[in-house]
């Protein structure tokens, strides 16, 4: 339990903001934030809004830019089968681990080379990398795609023109919103503009989001004091591929137990009639016998080799 308690513990610093990638927001500051748009809109017709898959997989390198430290992770995105994992390195020290969000067995997993343990998955759950919404009946549902990446017509985005980010022709959407904690950010979104050839139109690029919310809400970290604080987060997407991510993701390693997990896999179906050729070994007598069976209701032997000694 003394491990379960120390995971735990260090994971609650990474704290879920309303990006992306849980990760820290810790600087403190004498601030004054305003989240400005221009004053009037992109001169000329403005791109749709980029319509992103509800199924895919990333990899993000993020950026804590007012503590000056990179995160890498990599982000698998199901809301059809209502399951999440991200896959981190770099992140303070800890080496690499991953977390695993299956929301229909309501827990979510922290599985590093050694352990893994699992965590219920509750309405009051400090510690969600991808916000869920609690149905009537209590049954756990990971959010769709617009609020996992904060970008989509409810947002009220506004176009700002095309830009250069990394080397890409780039469309610039920006956007104000209050933080989960009371706070205010600006959220600046990138996505590839239609007169650059990629794998698809309108792929995420680039996030960014700046803005302040109140110590209050990492009590921990600023030790219970009243005041404000400052943060700014970048985050490159690269590799970003639509489409359901292999089930396989989804499951525990081989070979290991994950301590208070309910996730179960289905036994695999055997056909009533099939045909094998086996090799017995009697460690009794030190023999191997060579059989080829035929399985219906009942087994025959077929064949009976002339037994080796070992």
């Amino acid at each position: 339990m003394s491990y379960v308690h120390t995971t735990t513990q260090r994971l609650k610093r990474f704290v879920v903001t309303v990006v992306l990638i849980p990760l820290l927001i810790q600087v403190t500051l004498g601030l004054n934030f305003s989240c400005i748009i221009a004053p009037t809109p992109f001169p000329g017709a403005s791109p749709s809004l980029p319509n992103i898959s509800n199924q895919f997989t990333t990899q993000v390198e993020a950026n804590i830019e007012n503590k000056g430290y990179t995160v890498n992770a990599v982000e698998y995105f199901d809301e059809p089968n209502n399951r999440g994992r991200l896959d981190f390195s770099g992140a303070y020290q800890q080496g690499r681990f991953s977390l695993i969000y299956t929301y229909s067995d309501e827990q979510w997993l922290y599985i590093n080379s050694t352990h893994c343990t699992a965590h219920p998955l509750l309405p009051n759950s400090t510690f969600l990398a991808f916000p869920v919404n609690f149905e009537n009946q209590g049954n756990a549902h990971i959010r769709g795609v617009a609020d996992i990446l904060l970008f989509g017509k409810k947002y009220n985005e506004t176009y700002l023109g095309q830009e250069t980010v990394r080397g890409i022709s780039a469309d610039h959407w920006k956007t104000c919103m209050d933080t989960r904690f009371g706070g205010s950010m600006s959220v600046d979104w990138y996505f590839t503009a239609a007169d650059w050839t990629s794998e698809g139109n309108g792929t995420p690029l680039r996030l960014v989001v700046e803005g302040v919310d109140p110590n209050r809400a990492q009590p921990n970290t600023y030790n219970n004091t009243d005041g404000w604080h400052y943060f700014k987060h970048s985050y490159d997407f690269v590799f970003f591929t639509e489409g359901p991510p292999d089930n396989s993701v989804f499951q525990i390693p081989r070979g290991m137990f994950c301590d208070g997990s309910n996730a179960r896999k289905d036994m695999p179906s055997i056909p009533e009639h099939f045909s094998a050729r086996l090799q017995m070994v009697n460690a009794v007598n030190n023999t191997i016998y060579n059989l080829a069976v035929s399985i219906s209701t009942y087994i025959r032997v077929i064949d009976q080799r002339p037994y080796q000694k070992l």
